[in-house]
């Protein structure tokens, strides 16, 4: 039995062993351009993302600093529901905001998040360790490491 992946969908057949039986799973990856007020199209196809086998990084930096992910391992198949993974920039309305929300909603499904400008470390008189306040921003990028 041959199973058919349209070409400009990467597809990766898994096996594995979730809940002790044998399992077979097909892994698709699409990914979207969202267009201003609201709606998506699949991205052309040169601009569709591979499926990543292992975490790749942004960048590789120097310890003991951590490179920050840009995509995740997406073999993992057998999951109870599907992932959505944003990553893009959160914009702002108005010059010097410090913080905004986005939304997403696919069908019924909405989540919101707050997005913050960039915060500092700081150690109080206290020496408790606690954030300062956050710097105003026009775009913040939306990734694993912010």
């Amino acid at each position: 039995m041959e199973a058919a992946v349209s070409s400009d969908l990467p597809g990766e057949v898994v096996f594995g062993m979730p809940d002790g039986r044998r399992s077979i799973g097909l892994v698709l990856k699409r990914t979207y351009t969202f267009q201003d007020g609201g709606g998506c199209t699949p991205a052309e196809e040169d601009r569709q993302e591979e499926i990543s086998f292992a975490e790749v990084p942004y960048e590789e930096l120097e310890p003991p600093r951590v490179s920050p992910i840009r995509l995740d391992c997406d073999l993992l198949a057998f999951r109870p529901k599907t992932d959505v993974v944003v990553q893009g920039n959160a914009y702002t309305y108005f010059s010097g905001v410090t913080q905004t929300h986005v939304s997403l909603r696919l069908g019924t499904l909405e989540r919101t998040i707050r997005v913050y400008g960039d915060r500092a470390l700081l150690r109080g008189l206290d020496g408790k360790l606690r954030f300062g306040p956050p710097e105003p921003f026009d775009v913040m990028p939306l990734r694993y490491d912010r």
